[in-house]
């Protein structure tokens, strides 16, 4: 069972699940969510496995409470977090970000920033 004790915020994952994310893929997407701004009260889960439940609620076409309870936070964390994601735009930024590492890599000239 998922606890609030069992994953700190800086402790390494395990990849639990196909679309979980490895760690070269988390270093490029964490700089992008992690929080700006003022500092607020401390995260009680990994920001990583917050995100794998979106990534996982995203490939499964399931309902948010059909989020599994043994790899993820309470899906009321994980749908808050991809709430708060969306509105700000921070997908709009991830999908920029790696779209331009994809053309860099393929030899493209990346677009310019939005």
């Amino acid at each position: 069972m998922f606890t609030k004790t069992s994953i700190k915020p800086d402790m390494p994952v395990t990849v639990r699940y196909p679309t979980d994310m490895n760690d070269e893929q988390w270093m490029v997407v964490r700089p992008i969510l992690e929080r700006v701004g003022k500092p607020g009260r401390p995260l009680r889960y990994a920001l990583r496995s917050i995100f794998n439940g979106c990534l996982y609620i995203t490939r499964a076409g399931c309902s948010w409470r059909s989020l599994p309870k043994d790899a993820y936070p309470p899906w009321t964390v994980v749908y808050r977090h991809f709430q708060r994601w969306s509105e700000t735009g921070q997908f709009e930024k991830l999908t920029h970000c790696l779209n331009q590492a994809v053309r860099k890599k393929g030899g493209v000239n990346p677009p310019p920033a939005p």
